[in-house]
Formats: structure tokens, C-alpha cells, sequence
């Protein structure tokens, strides 16, 4: 999923879309929110379950020392 940020002026949504999106592809926008601690709402249960089961299809990452060496 690519996410992209729009700003609002005078009404309207600023947006850059990547440019391989040909013209008239339709995307779906929801608002951003922020709670009064500055971060964005909480998750719902829902999807905190839904993004714990795709975390656990993830496959462990491993590396060689070499491979480690250089980072």
C-alpha cells in the first residue's frame, strides 16, 4: 500500500501522486487525527489483531556476519 499526504488549502487537498498512477485512478482518503498527546488515535481491537497476525506471517531476518560487517 503506498501512503500518500495531502495538505488542505483554501478548502481543496494538495496532493502529489507518484507519477506511474495514470489519470482518473481512484483513491480513498481519511482524515489523520491526532490525540491530545500529539500521536495519532489508538488502534482498534480489530486491527491491532489484524496487524499481529500479518507480523507473525513475517519471515525472521537473516543475516551472514559479512552481511553484517556491512552495515
Amino acid at each position: 500500500m503506498t501512503i500518500l499526504k495531502a495538505t488542505i488549502q483554501s478548502g481543496r487537498l494538495e496532493i502529489v501522486a507518484p507519477p506511474e498512477w495514470p489519470d482518473g485512478t481512484q483513491v480513498e482518503i481519511y482524515p489523520f487525527t491526532h490525540a491530545s498527546n500529539g500521536t495519532s488515535d489508538s488502534l482498534s481491537a480489530q486491527e491491532i489483531a489484524t496487524t499481529l497476525t500479518a507480523m507473525d506471517r513475517c519471515q525472521p531476518l537473516e543475516i551472514t556476519a559479512a552481511e553484517q560487517a556491512a552495515w
